[in-house]
């Protein structure tokens, strides 16, 4: 019955419940997972009424940068690429914003990895030529 189907308020219920559920060995890979079969849903076309936005994409992150796992950098920053993916594909409201950002500065800051505080780096200068740019991320 497609009458009855999750929506994006379902989606981020349930990636919020990962975010908050305190399972810090895979809870991030959970609400990764819930986040790529939305993206794929409506991508496919398949429920348009599942449509990823940034505050999904934000609990997500979130969900990342306290799960204490090793490669939370590049899963955060991944995160990131497809918002801006999908936003410059139309997806008006998965438009990447400076708290998502940030989110990408801390987890490089914390990870301890060879190379962090370059990336992090590299991504507070891609900030701030975002930041210079006119419409439409002017406003990130």
């Amino acid at each position: 019955n497609t009458c009855v189907q999750p929506n994006t308020a379902s989606f981020r219920s349930v990636l919020l419940a990962w975010q908050r559920s305190g399972e810090t060995n895979d809870a991030a890979q959970r609400a990764q997972r819930m986040l790529n079969w939305m993206i794929s849903l409506n991508q496919a076309g398949a429920n348009d009424e599942a449509q990823p936005n940034t505050e999904c994409f934000d609990i997500a992150m979130h969900a990342w940068t306290i799960s204490g796992h090793p490669d939370t950098p590049r899963m955060v920053e991944e995160l990131l690429v497809t918002m801006d993916r999908l936003y410059r594909d139309g997806n008006v409201s998965a438009k990447p914003n400076t708290r998502c950002y940030n989110y990408v500065l801390s987890a490089w800051s914390q990870s301890g990895q060879p190379g962090a505080a370059k990336r992090a780096q590299e991504v507070l200068d891609h900030m701030s030529k975002l930041s210079q740019l006119e419409y439409p991320y002017n406003q990130i």
